[in-house]
């Protein structure tokens, strides 16, 4: 089959996507209608949808693109046709499994710690347990959580979100299922290169007036930062000063914007300018302590001047390194973006450790959240252990006698989770 050679208009590219994520249609719909749709019938049935338009309108005009997309796949060819199932079946799978998710969290909140007032309880909700901060369920919870038949009840009572979805999931239902991984990536490779040639066309105009631009900076026109008239005197006398200092090849590499290498005692310092050379002050330097024998990067350190020039903090640093002050420096300074081979490097594993335990003292409030947090790790827990019985009793509410074969192809459950 042919891609249609232009993309829908971006109203109906965005019902499409947000149908998509809403769950109100299958993914593999919504891109096979945006590859192979009429858009004429496409943009006109979405544009005739009210601008304040209720969600059960919005959720026809979806089901009713989506039923057109099984009608176009049906009278496709085989290869395309068992494409489109493939991928139909998988999203079908992935949404139960975004469903089994969300229906697991709200039963166990509903059940454990009170619905709507989870943010005001800071313990369970039981009152045998207040103030004894023990986030687990009662015993008679605990039961009604690993039933079945509760968990059944529980997912008819929300009655709206269950209907959308046996909505969604019907066209899916009483058509073949099946799930074929060759098949399913063929919609998805077709997919991807019509976005890549949508994308290059839309933004052929931009590449080529990036191209100008190139040209013009290759020749010079008028691109570069200039520094201010007042500035370039005091610049140049900076940079003599900073050459006695460091030398001046490492002047010359630091004002092209290169990294200049300082050799400390225990640590090389790789040294270069953030931004424009005129710039002074705190962040005008990204200093790198490196391992001088492996050459491995240890950590970023952060040294604070004040008001100073790039070019007279780069003096300044060889000023102390050559005075031997590379330990003042750095424990002056602050160690970020850590590699492990700077935590468990000798000469900065306690000062690591000393930031490690400021973080923690200034920015964790286990102490605080200990019950929240502990309820959200059950949660979690309780979400994983009972994913498969969710999604067996939302396949049976959905798609009905033919869950087990929407259940028999594609991912297993983590897998649907992570995909989804």
């Amino acid at each position: 089959m042919q891609i249609r050679p232009q993309p829908l208009s971006d109203r109906a590219q965005y019902f499409l996507d947000g149908a998509t994520d809403a769950e109100e249609m299958l993914g593999a719909a919504a891109t096979w209608l945006a590859l192979y749709g009429d858009r004429h019938f496409i943009e006109t049935t979405v544009d005739n949808l009210p601008v304040q338009s209720p969600w059960r309108a919005r959720h026809a005009v979806a089901l009713h693109l989506q039923r057109e997309a099984f009608r176009d796949a049906m009278s496709a060819s085989e290869s395309y046709r068992n494409a489109f199932l493939s991928s139909a079946s998988l999203s079908g799978r992935r949404v139960l499994g975004s469903a089994a998710e969300f229906y697991a969290s709200w039963f166990y909140e509903d059940s454990v710690w009170g619905g709507c007032g989870r943010p005001f309880n800071r313990v369970a909700r039981h009152s045998r347990r207040w103030g004894f901060k023990d986030p687990t369920p009662s015993p008679k919870a605990a039961r009604r959580l690993r039933s079945r038949s509760a968990i059944r009840r529980y997912i008819l009572e929300q009655h709206e979100t269950i209907d959308a979805r046996r909505l969604t999931m019907a066209d899916l239902a009483a058509g073949p299922i099946m799930m074929d991984e060759r098949a399913a990536r063929l919609l998805s490779r077709e997919w991807e290169s019509a976005v890549r040639v949508w994308r290059i066309a839309e933004t052929a105009r931009e590449r080529i007036e990036q191209a100008h631009a190139a040209e013009r900076r290759r020749r010079g026109w008028g691109t570069a930062t200039t520094v201010p008239h007042d500035k370039r005197k005091p610049l140049l006398r900076a940079a003599r000063t900073a050459g006695h200092i460091v030398g001046d090849e490492a002047v010359r590499e630091f004002v092209a914007g290169r990294p200049v290498v300082l050799t400390g005692d225990r640590f090389l310092f790789r040294v270069e300018r953030s931004g424009s050379i005129a710039r002074s002050g705190h962040g005008a330097l990204s200093i790198s302590l490196v391992d001088a024998t492996t050459h491995a990067r240890l950590a970023g350190l952060c040294l604070y001047f004040d008001g100073t020039p790039a070019l007279d903090q780069l003096a300044a640093l060889g000023l102390h390194l050559a005075a031997g002050e590379e330990a003042d420096l750095v424990d002056a300074g602050n160690l970020y973006g850590i590699e492990p081979a700077g935590a468990a490097h000798p000469a900065l594993g306690a000062k690591v450790q000393v930031g490690e335990e400021r973080r923690r003292r200034f920015f964790d409030f286990a102490d605080v959240n200990n019950p929240q947090a502990a309820m959200r790790m059950l949660a979690a827990q309780y979400a994983l252990d009972l994913f498969p019985v969710y999604q067996d009793v939302l396949a049976d509410m959905t798609v009905g006698r033919r869950k087990k074969e929407l259940l028999a192809c594609g991912m297993t459950p983590q897998e649907i989770v992570r995909a989804a």
